[in-house]
């Protein structure tokens, strides 16, 4: 059943862009309480999403540079750019 509902298993390269925020910084190879909620997934879905070639940013407390900060910029960028 994990992959009818794994984020990770469906997507495909007709989604939309996508913004990932976690609160931790991802720490590859550190066991986490719930991996699916944490940085590392948010890694991993990062990657496929650019393997299928979907807009994807990743923001965390350690992000250097991020070019939306907030989730309502990104989204608010996107339906405004959609729009025109």
């Amino acid at each position: 059943w994990i992959h009818e509902y794994s984020p990770y298993h469906l997507l495909d390269a007709n989604d939309p862009p996508t913004y990932l925020y976690y609160h931790d910084i991802p720490e590859l190879g550190r066991e986490a309480k719930d991996p699916t909620h944490t940085g590392n997934y948010g890694l991993g879905l990062k990657q496929r999403c650019d393997e299928l070639g979907i807009e994807c940013e990743i923001v965390h407390k350690g992000s250097p540079n991020p070019k939306y900060r907030r989730t309502s910029d990104f989204l608010i960028t996107k339906l405004l750019s959609h729009n025109n």
